[in-house]
């Protein structure tokens, strides 16, 4: 089974933290703000890493896959065929 990395999850943590936060605020609830503002903290510190893991996935699946350019040379003749003089050669 294969895990999903995915930064949803994270942020939408983030958003609900911000709108609590901001809630308190306008009631001028400072101390449960400021115990909120430690525990987004947290949250963005855990969706960093996310993208940190989602970066290191991206990398290691583009080396496992090899450019289209290299796959195909240009410069390859094989299966081609060339003409000179409105006569076709293989």
């Amino acid at each position: 089974m294969t895990d999903i990395t995915d930064y949803a999850m994270p942020m939408m943590k983030i958003e609900n933290l911000l709108r609590r936060m901001h809630n308190h605020l306008l009631d001028h609830e400072m101390l449960q703000a400021q115990e909120l503002s430690i525990q987004l903290v947290a949250e963005s510190r855990v969706l960093y890493h996310t993208l940190i893991l989602m970066k290191e996935q991206e990398d290691a699946l583009r080396q496992q896959t090899t450019p289209i350019q290299k796959r195909i040379p240009a410069t390859s003749g094989a299966g081609r065929a060339t003409y000179t003089n409105g006569a076709a050669k293989s």
